[in-house]
């Protein structure tokens, strides 16, 4: 009996399908999550290298350029 629960759920875990990531939104994420973590470790890398960084991905440039390949998405800047 616990065998067939067993076999039941894993052919059911095997039909399911997955669900579906939209690019446009994972690369958002991922960007957002950078910027994050620079922030939070701007007191353990050099100023040079904080400055540099900082410097990525608050450049204006950059920023529309992103938007453009995230479908504006990005409207937000970094200071």
């Amino acid at each position: 009996m616990v065998l067939i629960g067993i076999l039941r759920y894993f052919v059911s875990k095997l039909l399911r399908s997955s669900p579906t990531l939209d690019a446009k939104m994972v690369k958002e994420g991922q960007v957002v999550i950078r910027a994050r973590n620079l922030k939070a470790d701007a007191n353990f890398i050099p100023p040079k290298s904080f400055r540099a960084r900082r410097f990525y991905f608050s450049n204006e440039v950059w920023f529309v350029f992103l938007s453009f390949l995230l479908g504006k998405f990005v409207t937000f800047e970094i200071s």
